[in-house]
């Protein structure tokens, strides 16, 4: 624990960070299986709600997606017509402009799916949540070539520790 900070840090690591300060590679297995069942159940109660960030499971579960990284991770959720979880997935990590390149896969998904919206997600790991003017402008672009196809960007949220920013909830979509 003292190389991650917090029991919710070492389930939130990669197998990877964890096979590097843990000698025991059944340990670290049973560490990765352990994360990955706890977002399963996330996941299945996520996906009983409409998304809204009032619903604490839906928040619970978005925080768990970034915890622990360090590196920014862009993740796509498609909604149907009820706002219901259809499915997600990341789309890479790095920084936003990252997403661009992902716009074809975004469309492709949401299309391949019936998804009635789009719910685009990052994460800060400087521990700001306030998207920056490049987070905003590449934001406003993907909700306008996605609205003129008719797949609507229904929010863009902002992860940073245990705080979410939504683009949507600060009007700037």
């Amino acid at each position: 624990m003292a190389a991650f900070g917090s029991i919710g840090s070492v389930m939130a690591a990669e197998p990877a960070a964890l096979a590097r300060v843990v000698d025991d590679p059944g340990l670290v297995d049973r560490l990765s299986a352990a994360r990955a069942a706890v977002m399963e159940g996330l996941s299945e109660q996520v996906q009983q709600l409409r998304f809204d960030l009032g619903q604490l499971a839906l928040q619970q579960w978005i925080i768990a997606l970034f915890k622990g990284l360090r590196r920014e991770r862009i993740h796509l959720a498609l909604l149907d017509s009820d706002r219901r979880l259809i499915c997600d997935e990341p789309l890479g990590d790095g920084g936003l402009r990252g997403v661009t390149g992902n716009l074809r896969r975004i469309v492709g998904r949401g299309i391949g799916v019936d998804a009635a919206a789009v719910v685009l997600m990052h994460n800060h790991p400087s521990g700001n949540v306030r998207p920056s003017a490049a987070d905003i402008a590449e934001t406003r672009r993907i909700g306008f070539l996605l609205g003129n196809l008719d797949l609507p960007l229904e929010d863009h949220l902002v992860v940073a520790g245990n705080a979410i920013f939504s683009m949507r909830g600060a009007n700037l979509l």
